[in-house]
C-alpha cells in the first residue's frame, strides 16, 4: 500500500478551519484549554473541500471578560 503525502493546500486548508475555530471560541468568551491533534476531527472530506472541527471541550473555561 503506497501512501500519498498530504498536500500543502490541504493542511493549511486545516490549520486556517481549527484557528478560525479557536478565534470564534474567544469571541464567544470561551478557552478550550486542550487543543492539540487528538482534539481536531476531519468530518467532511471532498475533492475540493475539507471540513475539521475541534471537539473535547472539558477542559474549556469562560473567559473573565469576552474579547472584543
Amino acid at each position: 500500500m503506497c501512501v500519498q503525502p498530504i498536500p500543502a493546500r490541504t493542511i493549511l486548508l486545516a490549520l486556517f478551519q481549527c484557528v478560525s475555530g479557536v478565534s470564534h471560541l474567544h469571541s464567544l468568551g470561551l478557552i478550550h484549554s486542550d487543543i492539540r491533534a487528538d482534539n481536531v476531527l476531519v468530518v467532511s472530506v471532498s475533492a475540493k473541500s475539507l471540513k475539521v472541527v475541534i471537539t473535547d471541550f472539558g477542559l474549556a473555561h469562560q473567559m473573565k471578560a469576552p474579547a472584543a
